[in-house]
């Protein structure tokens, strides 16, 4: 008897593969895993790999000169021409496959004939088929196949439940999944209210850099595969790190002597105060694993701001095989916290015929700065109207050594500035440490002599992390 090995597609298919194992022939629908593929890659592409075969037990024991008729149906891939088909085991010549249908489409079909004569102790149903074919796959969805077998050719031809009278059923042989990988860990410097000849010059510790964070950009924990099938093992295939950059977003301007670099390397230092970047390539050939500083001079004269930091990756891809996000991220890099004393006054308010103050002791042996920051009340609800101010919301002033300053808030923040309620969040904000300050707010009914009195809350502790 002739075998007929006519192509029968082959969705595509194979478990996620390791570097070592990916030289695997074929993946059976039915066993677990998937072959994965770039995300990245431009789709639709063509897989010109070898090892994307399919295989397929026959699961049905046919009887002497029985036609039936096969089904082999993928999700999100085309079967082309070159598709084959390759029958084995011990029993192979127990069957004949017939010309396959449906070249250029997501379903192959074609006849099965059993042979004159049936070999009972090699049961036919456990005849091995492997569908080879260059799949062209059309997007990044899963591609689920099944294999199915039907009475009569146009029920194998239209599918479904019609006539079917065996069915692997549907399972996941193609996957994909992103190359790269980007995280962070994010960390806290803290600027030092005593440094000298004033405050939050340099770090805890008289350091003139710390690190703020760090930066992983690398390739995922899949092994992922190029549409040739060979695994990935380099974002710089993906990427062009020349043209791609770094980013560091502040939430303010760096002072114009401080910079960013990466700590692995003193070199790399970033390319602009405004908008911190730096190329891929200064800072790793297939990868980046950055260490990011904040640098401030030797003779540093410019305080370094309190600060929020985020990363991002603006990103070219390294050829037109590729599609890659235009921005990575942002994801969290880090904070620069300063150990002065932040205490607030959650609700002040000015009612007609009362007085309101802010009450700032200083009980350490020089004097400090302090900024009082107003944030107008918003309504929470339909009942409460919102605060507007007009005026300047900051003002500054200095608390002399073991002394004590009264602000009235009317004076800071007048009525004629207010639109809705005189009410609001006041801040202070002193360079002293917070062992050595204290704050109170009170509001005086002088007619009365009412007098309420409220220890200024402490928002942020400002600790280092541990």
């Amino acid at each position: 008897m002739t075998l007929n090995k006519k192509l029968l597609a082959s969705a595509v298919g194979l478990a996620v593969l390791s570097a070592a194992s990916a030289a695997s022939a074929q993946v059976f629908i039915g066993e677990e895993g998937s072959r994965v593929y770039a995300r990245e890659l431009v789709k639709p592409v063509n897989l010109n790999d070898a090892n994307d075969d399919i295989g397929f037990e026959l699961g049905y024991n046919f009887s002497p000169s029985e036609v039936r008729y096969g089904r082999l149906e993928c999700s999100n891939v085309e079967f082309n021409s070159t598709a084959t088909l390759a029958v084995s085991g011990t029993n192979s010549n127990e069957i004949e496959l017939g010309a396959i249908n449906g070249i250029n489409s997501s379903a192959l079909f074609f006849s099965i004939t059993g042979a004159s004569t049936i070999t009972p102790s090699t049961p036919t149903s456990e005849v091995q088929i492997l569908a080879d074919s260059t799949l062209r796959l059309l997007n990044n969805d899963d591609v689920a196949c099944s294999f199915s077998i039907y009475d009569q050719p146009s029920q194998a031809q239209a599918g479904g439940t019609a006539g079917r009278i065996f069915t692997t059923g549907s399972d996941v042989v193609i996957s994909t999944a992103s190359v790269f990988s980007f995280t962070t860990s994010p960390g806290r410097a803290t600027a030092d209210v005593e440094s000298t000849p004033q405050p939050f010059l340099f770090f805890l510790g008289s350091d003139e850099d710390e690190v703020i964070g760090e930066v992983d950009f690398g390739l995922s924990d899949d092994t992922v595969l190029d549409n040739n099938g060979v695994v990935i093992t380099s974002l710089a295939t993906v990427f062009n790190f020349a043209t791609s950059r770094l980013v560091v977003t502040p939430a303010v301007t760096l002072p114009s002597s401080h910079r960013l670099r990466n700590g692995f390397d003193s070199n790399d230092v970033f390319s602009n105060v405004a908008a911190p970047n730096i190329a891929l390539s200064a800072l790793g050939s297939t990868g980046v694993f950055a260490d990011i500083e904040y640098v401030v001079p030797d003779n540093n004269n410019q305080a370094i701001p309190a600060n929020t930091f985020q990363v991002s990756i603006a990103a070219q891809r390294a050829n037109a095989a590729w599609v890659v996000p235009a921005t990575i991220g942002p994801q969290p890099l880090g904070v620069i916290n300063r150990n002065g004393t932040e205490l607030q006054a959650p609700l002040a308010q000015i009612p007609a015929g009362w007085l309101s103050r802010i009450v700032l002791t200083n009980s350490g042996t020089q004097q400090r700065d302090y900024r009082l920051t107003l944030t107008p009340a918003t309504g929470g609800s339909a009942s409460e109207a919102s605060s507007t101010f007009t005026g300047p919301v900051s003002q500054t002033g200095t608390i002399a050594a073991g002394g004590t300053v009264v602000v009235s808030v009317s004076d800071l923040f007048p009525a004629a500035n207010f639109t809705g309620p005189l009410r609001g969040t006041i801040r202070a904000t002193v360079d002293g440490p917070s062992s050595e300050v204290e704050g109170l707010y009170q509001i005086v009914n002088p007619a009365s002599g009412s007098i309420s009195n409220h220890v200024l809350a402490r928002p942020a502790q400002n600790e280092l992390l541990d």
